[in-house]
């Protein structure tokens, strides 16, 4: 997966076209990988292969450069794919945090600047 996706440019996100190019990009990669592991692509993409890999490829961030070391006890590329998927976990769980937060917030605003309450609370409905 990691051949195949870093042999792929990184595509542009602007134009309908791109995201083909992307698409495309990402097909060939789970082929590949399907091969390998003798399956389906549609087994490997529901299976084996994390979505967080793509996501982080449209990103730029799915580069040897800036993959993290390997995780301790763990073989070469297997403990370099874990230590990835950690890594992009926890960015996950820390924007979706600082999402959530400047939700609560525009709700509040909103609240405030309306007179009413949106939020559900105890006693609200």
């Amino acid at each position: 997966m990691e051949r195949a996706l870093s042999s792929a440019e990184k595509p542009p996100t602007s134009t309908s076209e791109a995201a083909a190019a992307a698409m495309a990009a990402i097909a060939a990669a789970v082929e590949e990988v399907a091969s390998e592991l003798r399956n389906t692509p549609a087994v490997c993409r529901q299976s084996y292969i994390n979505p967080i890999v793509f996501e982080a490829w449209r990103r730029g961030a799915l580069n040897p450069a800036t993959l993290p070391p390997a995780a301790p006890g763990s073989r070469g590329a297997e403990g370099h794919a874990l230590a990835f998927l950690r890594r992009e976990a926890r960015s996950t769980l820390k924007l979706n945090r600082r999402i959530m937060g400047a939700l609560a917030r525009l709700v509040a605003l909103v609240e405030r600047g309306l007179g009413i309450a949106l939020s559900g609370g105890p006693g609200r409905r």
